[in-house]
């Protein structure tokens, strides 16, 4: 008989699953596997393997952030914060920004410092984890993929190999590694360094079929590759069918009614559910934390990509220092005490908002919210339903934006006044 308590978890985990792979990878009866439920990233749990250890549900990092009342701050007195590049004008272009983390990497593998890396690329129309030993396969993982990876899937395999190696991942994924680590479960010298990516939400499958039968009018059938962001700054994503590559790029063009980051997606609304509830998405646990570079005077004249690059322990201090010192990487200090990143405070809100109706239920939701967050998580409710099908089906890409444009300044004037 299955426990109870694990069942109830279990609902939890497959509705606000981020994709980060942990339960796939620590289950030691490899019972638990990737799918899909309603355009929405998930897990299956097969219960016949399943011997109640609960480890999936102590070590899924959502479940962890719905008990944590605030988001996590970081008080770190290591904490430096650059700009910089690969030196690599190739590596520099082909990344996300700036190809920074892929210049490390090839340092660290070059340098002998790891044995390996564990990165994510993208593999057809979805993205899949890798354990990288060469320079060369480094070369297909570079860029930036805003769905879900399970990259942590590769868990056991970490566990079984010898040597050191360097992950990058997200917030959730860091995380976890660190819990794992504390509890011995990867021996502590496993993991050299940890390279977090800056984080605020992963899309939901569903939103990339969108923009391939919506956007682009093409059939999903069609399409044999969808490439991560890269190619220079702002950058793009293609996508490849066997007549001709097709442009999605990075911001939200509206003569076209094309773009990766628009206003649905600013809206958080193309989400994974689970990553509204995220309380770390600077990623303060990893040993640097990489981002666009979102200053004025790099967005503005910058073609090629930068990054920004904060490093939290003297340990990744050091690794961007010598990776500068031996001419793989371009880097500028910056003044720690000022704020270069957008603070999100509408995401603060859905997070409290959230996470109580989660817990609480809808009625005490009510009472104890204000009109302003229970009002601007009423889309998010009707994404995550079937609700959702029927808004994209019936309304032309260009109006759902114009629409989405106007409530993203209904709530910034509710929420302030």
């Amino acid at each position: 008989m299955i426990n109870i308590n694990l069942t109830h978890y279990w609902k939890l985990m497959k509705k606000l699953c981020v994709g980060c792979g942990a339960c796939i990878g620590i289950c030691p009866k490899e019972a638990i596997s990737p799918t899909e439920i309603k355009g929405y990233a998930s897990i299956n749990i097969d219960t016949s393997k399943c011997i109640q250890c609960g480890l999936c549900v102590k070590f899924c990092p959502i479940i962890s952030y719905l008990n944590t009342p605030e988001p996590l701050k970081n008080q770190n007195p290591n904490i430096k914060i650059f700009t910089g590049h690969a030196t690599e004008t190739e590596t520099r272009y082909y990344g996300a920004s700036g190809g920074t983390v892929t210049a490390l990497l090839t340092y660290l593998l070059e340098e002998s410092e790891v044995d390996g890396v564990l990165v994510a690329k993208a593999h057809g129309k979805k993205a899949t984890p890798q354990l990288v030993t060469n320079v060369e396969d480094l070369k297909d993982t570079q860029g930036s993929i805003y769905f879900p990876t399970f990259s942590l899937k590769l868990i056991r395999q970490l566990r079984s190999i010898e040597g050191s190696y360097a992950v990058v991942g997200l917030p959730c994924q860091i995380d976890t590694l660190k819990k794992l680590i504390e509890i011995k479960f990867l021996p502590e010298n496993r993991i050299k360094y940890f390279l977090g990516l800056r984080c605020y939400h992963v899309n939901a499958p569903w939103y990339l079929t969108y923009m391939i039968n919506k956007m682009l009018k093409l059939p999903v059938d069609n399409v044999y590759q969808v490439t991560a962001r890269r190619y220079g700054w702002p950058g793009k994503v293609l996508v490849k069918t066997r007549k001709g590559n097709y442009v999605i790029p990075h911001f939200y063009d509206r003569k076209t009614g094309i773009g990766l980051w628009n206003p649905l997606a600013l809206l958080h609304l193309t989400a994974q559910l689970g990553c509204l509830i995220c309380t770390n998405h600077e990623n303060i646990n990893a040993d640097i934390t990489f981002g666009d570079a979102w200053i004025p005077k790099i967005v503005k004249k910058d073609k090629i990509g930068s990054s920004l690059i904060i490093t939290r322990t003297k340990r990744g201090t050091k690794l961007i220092r010598k990776a500068e010192s031996t001419g793989r990487i371009a880097v500028n200090t910056l003044n720690r005490e000022k704020r270069y990143y957008q603070s999100n405070e509408e995401l603060k809100s859905f997070n409290k908002t959230l996470r109580m109706l989660i817990k609480e239920g809808t009625a005490k939701t009510i009472r104890q919210q204000n009109i302003a967050n229970i009002f601007a998580l009423i889309p998010h409710l009707a994404f995550t339903s079937t609700l959702r099908q029927t808004l994209l089906k019936i309304i032309p890409p260009k109006i759902l934006m114009t629409a989405a444009s106007t409530y993203i300044k209904l709530i910034s004037t509710t929420s302030h006044s």
